[in-house]
């Protein structure tokens, strides 16, 4: 018997209602901060009751840095793979019919 048979949805649409949820949150959440400079970041720190919030000033700062980090990466991989596929159509723009036809690409 499989582990999830769709007999009863409601828990698995629920998950994937929070989930989308949250991550619609999170991409808010992640434009304001983007949208922020350092002096701004800090004010609103220093205007944030961390109790409240259930995080504290630290967490958030770390979790930012790592998204930063993990941005900047995932730019770049973006970026190479862009490069690579300009440079893959600049030579395949080179090939002739039956060049192209040969490697199966035509």
């Amino acid at each position: 018997m499989p582990c999830y048979d769709g007999q009863c949805d409601s828990n698995y649409s629920n998950e994937e209602s929070l989930r989308k949820e949250v991550e619609a949150l999170l991409c808010v959440t992640l434009k304001y901060i983007e949208s922020l400079d350092s002096k701004q970041i800090e004010d609103m720190c220093n205007h944030t009751d961390w109790v409240e919030a259930g995080v504290t000033e630290s967490q958030l700062l770390s979790w930012w840095k790592s998204h930063k980090q993990q941005d900047t990466i995932r730019r770049k991989r973006e970026r190479e793979a862009k490069k690579k596929e300009e440079e893959r159509n600049k030579v395949l723009k080179k090939l002739t019919h039956y060049e192209r036809e040969l490697l199966g690409i035509s």
